[in-house]
């Protein structure tokens, strides 16, 4: 018999015995995540992962809200949540994030300073969009020492339309915030109670219709790029070389020997391209990397590629792991098959934890 999993940490605080839902909206799935406390530790209450009807998110945006509240009501009753308050975020790819450098000034100062510089740095007007910016800290840019300041800006219909839909379902969206961020407290939890050290952990997650890669350096945000290659990308090129339809190209390119299939290395090698021009400049141009990086961690969908860490890892010149991003959670018997589905929870997860480990 297969016993529960267990995770041995320090005991930690919690703001309410559940979580709120953590929701990862997609452009053809949708993941749920709820954590519950027990003793001290972490439990996985419960998670969904389901696929949303064609032509309801597209391009990172909601077309269609009262179709995907429908989908959502019934999901949430399906899976029986604790609570209705979710915590959820906009697609990387309608997301603008600018890094800006101030001269050392207040933390008061900062969003009046901020405010000028938003209109030089985003491409629509700051009255279409909601802005907001994240503190990264102090650092010395040509030998005078500066504040630097991450500007973030998405516009307004994007988000109401995510919010539209979710309370559509008769949910309250507590929290809206960007992908990384979830990532990134995906990846602390993971490594809680252990210093993750001066070398760069470097994710990259590859989804459906894109793909992010998220660089943190001693556990703090670094560096995030959206790529425009995600695996429909794969899907949409076999069934073009290979003249067959959408959903036997999807077959070929999750089935065994996925690289002998025409049309696999071609989009391979565009993201590998993509990855290498983001680390060039975040090397050279940011000067933000001071030591090299010799690993890089896979979630996402792309994760069940057979044969892309390996490919990844040949051109690249660094190791490819899976990141796996339950390994701080306890599992229930009754949760022992999300193995082979918790690469896709990485969003889900760090949005179920925020506001809720004190």
């Amino acid at each position: 018999m297969v016993e529960p999993k267990k995770v041995y940490a320090r005991e930690m605080r919690f703001k309410g015995a559940f979580s709120n839902i953590g929701l990862d909206i997609g452009s053809f799935q949708v993941k749920l995540a709820q954590y519950k406390s027990r003793g001290g530790q972490i439990y996985l209450h419960q998670y969904g992962i389901y696929p949303l009807s064609e032509g309801v998110v597209e391009g990172g945006r909601v077309i269609d809200p009262e179709t995907l509240g429908n989908q959502l009501r019934w999901i949430v009753r399906q899976r029986r949540f604790k609570k209705n308050k979710v915590n959820l975020c906009v697609s990387s790819q309608n997301v603008i994030l600018r890094h800006v450098v101030f001269p050392m000034m207040s933390s008061k100062e900062i969003p009046d300073a901020l405010r000028w510089e938003a209109e030089k740095h985003i491409m629509i007007p700051p009255e279409d969009a909601v802005i907001d910016y994240i503190q990264l800290g102090e650092r010395v840019v040509e030998g005078k020492q500066v504040i630097e300041v991450l500007l973030v800006a998405v516009p307004k219909d994007v988000v109401n339309s995510y919010i539209e839909a979710v309370t559509r379902a008769g949910l309250y969206p507590e929290v809206v915030e960007i992908e990384p961020f979830s990532l990134q407290r995906t990846i602390q939890q993971t490594f809680e109670g252990r210093p993750m050290g001066p070398e760069p952990f470097l994710l990259l997650d590859i989804g459906g219709d894109g793909s992010s890669l998220l660089v943190l350096q001693g556990g703090n945000y670094c560096f995030s790029r959206t790529f425009n290659v995600g695996t429909f990308d794969f899907c949409r090129r076999v069934s073009e070389l290979n003249e067959v339809d959408l959903e036997t190209a999807r077959r070929m390119v999750f089935g065994l020997d996925a690289f002998s299939v025409e049309g696999m290395t071609e989009v391979a090698d565009e993201l590998v391209q993509q990855i290498r021009r983001s680390l060039d400049y975040i090397v050279y141009k940011m000067r933000r990397l001071e030591r090299d990086f010799n690993s890089l961690y896979l979630c996402g969908g792309g994760t069940f590629i057979e044969g892309l860490n390996k490919y990844l890892e040949q051109q690249l010149g660094v190791e490819i792991n899976n990141f796996n991003p339950l390994s701080f959670v306890n599992l229930d018997r009754r949760f022992m098959q999300i193995e082979s589905e918790q690469n896709l929870l990485s969003i889900a997860s760090g949005l179920a934890l925020r506001g809720w480990v004190l």
